[in-house]
């Protein structure tokens, strides 16, 4: 089994939103920065840890990991004056997910797409640069990539993350792709902003997007964009399936068909949901 490896990324896109706002609180996104340190870190981390990952100074580092002990957010272990994240973080996840409407319009359709095609079922949003997996459905086969709930991914690299990118204005997709690192993370990873691009224009015109092996080797995926009311993307769902079961042929003929079905039937849901029930 392969585990996900990504960094958060908390750069240019939030400075560039931030700079002139006298309404941004710098305390509250440094105390949620000392708890992005432990994204794909191991279990625990010391202060020492903690200061570099974060950027501050060890002071500064201290004063934050101490509130947030004190709030709950983060304990330490006696043994070895190490820090961990407690569950207590798991109550803001929960909050996002029993708030959000369109997890609560889009469960029965994810469920129904599972049940038929008995293979891996995401749900993602576009955070940033990245999607974040707001629902998954696991394989009933053996699932060779760690993926849970919550894992954040590129969008530049990743089916419906590109699914994404394909319906947003051309402006918005520059700055995202300007704010990202092309990271060719296999040999199969497409970088060149102009070859992106050109992806972006076929899954306009297709209206679904696929993937093969350019985030983990052996991985496959077909993705399509759910809208809103008036038209703007809000979210992807794509099913994901290993090569070793499937080819690029039979992932168009059998699972683009019921994934493009799924998306537009939670579109539709959520435009009749914003007319109020009209259809």
């Amino acid at each position: 089994m392969t585990t996900v490896r990504t960094s958060i990324n908390y750069g240019s896109m939030i400075k560039n939103h931030v700079q002139k706002s006298k309404l941004f609180v710098a305390s509250v996104e440094r105390a949620l920065r000392i708890l992005a340190t432990f994204h794909n870190q191991d279990s625990s981390l010391s202060l020492s840890d903690i200061t570099m990952l974060s950027g501050y100074n060890r002071s500064a580092a201290q004063r934050f990991v101490y509130t947030l002990c004190t709030l709950g957010y983060l304990s330490q272990e006696q043994r070895n004056k190490r820090y961990r994240l407690t569950p207590k973080c798991l109550e803001i996840a929960y909050l996002y997910l029993h708030n959000d409407p369109l997890i609560e319009k889009s469960t029965p359709y994810l469920t129904e797409c599972h049940n038929r095609c008995e293979e891996t079922v995401n749900m993602v949003k576009l955070v940033g640069t990245d999607v974040i997996y707001v629902t998954r459905l696991p394989s009933r086969h053996l699932v060779s990539v760690d993926l849970v709930l919550g894992t954040r991914l590129p969008a530049y690299c990743t089916a419906p993350g590109r699914t994404i990118l394909a319906h947003l204005p051309s402006q918005q997709v520059d700055e995202i792709l300007s704010n990202t690192q092309l990271v060719k993370y296999t040999r199969y990873t497409i970088t060149d902003p102009a070859d992106i691009r050109a992806l972006l224009q076929d899954i306009r015109e297709n209206g679904f997007g696929i993937q093969e092996q350019e985030f983990i080797l052996g991985d496959i995926s077909a993705a399509a964009p759910i809208f809103d009311g008036m038209g703007k993307p809000v979210a992807a769902i794509n099913i994901a399936v290993p090569l070793s079961r499937w080819n690029v042929e039979r992932l168009r003929k059998d699972l683009v068909p019921l994934i493009m079905e799924t998306a537009q039937a939670i579109s539709k849901t959520i435009a009749m949901s914003a007319n109020g029930g009209q259809d």
